[in-house]
């Protein structure tokens, strides 16, 4: 294998990875979209979970929990679900993250700390729920 050869898989590799993030900046966008949009138009949907098992699923209240923070009623948002303040503070530090690499050249050290990030995020919020 030539160093053109590696260099030309690197430099694939990181397009695909600015890709990647530009998808996942639209959907981290549409995560905090929404649940303006739901609550004002009062088309929240009913959980499928609750109505088959009249229990609360782990992400129930989140939508309405956003849009609390939104207002800045906080201490609402954590009464409808646990983990609303964490999640809302998580997808807007993801989506400035996001806005950075997506406007900025990347390299591997940016993409090492975006894994570390996400991951600690997911084990995060893994703990969280249990």
């Amino acid at each position: 294998m030539t160093i053109n050869s590696i260099e030309g898989k690197s430099v694939e590799l990181i397009n695909m990875y600015n890709t990647i993030n530009k998808i996942l900046l639209l959907w981290l966008l549409l995560v905090l979209v929404y649940p303006i949009y739901a609550v004002q138009s009062k088309t929240v949907y009913k959980c499928k979970y609750y109505e088959m098992y009249g229990k609360e699923c782990i992400s129930c209240g989140l939508t309405r929990g956003f849009s609390a923070c939104f207002k800045g009623n906080f201490s609402k948002a954590q009464s409808l679900n646990s983990l609303t303040t964490f999640l809302f503070f998580t997808v807007i530090g993801q989506i400035i993250f996001r806005f950075i690499i997506a406007f900025k050249k990347t390299n591997k050290a940016l993409i090492y700390i975006d894994i570390a990030i996400t991951l600690t995020v997911v084990f995060t919020t893994i703990i969280l729920i249990t």
